[in-house]
């Protein structure tokens, strides 16, 4: 089963396949990491909450 998910048409083009279980997922949400969920650490430096630093 391919399952494709997106607020907007997808088209497929001539001579596409698929594997088994293929999913095709299109989250919506900036690109950029200053838009997603921007805080203010203790340091006072701007940063999201995805960013996992080392």
């Amino acid at each position: 089963m391919t399952v494709i998910v997106d607020c907007c048409p997808v088209t497929i083009g001539d001579n596409v396949f698929f594997g088994p279980g293929v999913s095709l997922l299109t989250p919506m949400h900036p690109f950029c990491w200053q838009e997603r969920n921007p805080y203010v650490k203790q340091d006072g430096t701007l940063t999201d909450r995805e960013c996992h630093a080392a």
